[in-house]
């Protein structure tokens, strides 16, 4: 696994895939910190126990949260750490 250094006043944004809920945040980097500038969540639509039954769905909930955190930073994300569990996932 390759560590990453980041730099103060870079942001951070990280998606979370889960079979409740899928959540995307955004961080500013500060001395010792990354605070918290944008965050949503909605229902995951399209999974059912970790596994995707619907792929539409689930692009389409991902595209609507990450949008949403988007206008709260006032910039375009670029890249995301996505986390995601399960037996399936090697």
């Amino acid at each position: 696994m390759e560590c990453i250094i980041l730099k103060k006043g870079e942001i951070i944004t990280v998606l979370d895939i889960g079979s409740e809920k899928i959540v995307c945040a955004s961080g500013i980097v500060e001395d010792n910190d990354i605070r918290i500038i944008g965050i949503a969540e909605s229902v995951s639509d399209g999974l059912e126990k970790g596994v995707i039954k619907s792929i539409d769905k689930t692009a389409e909930t991902i595209q609507k949260i990450v949008e949403e955190v988007e206008q709260q930073i006032d910039k375009r994300v670029k890249s995301l750490f996505v986390g995601i569990k399960g037996e399936h996932i090697e």
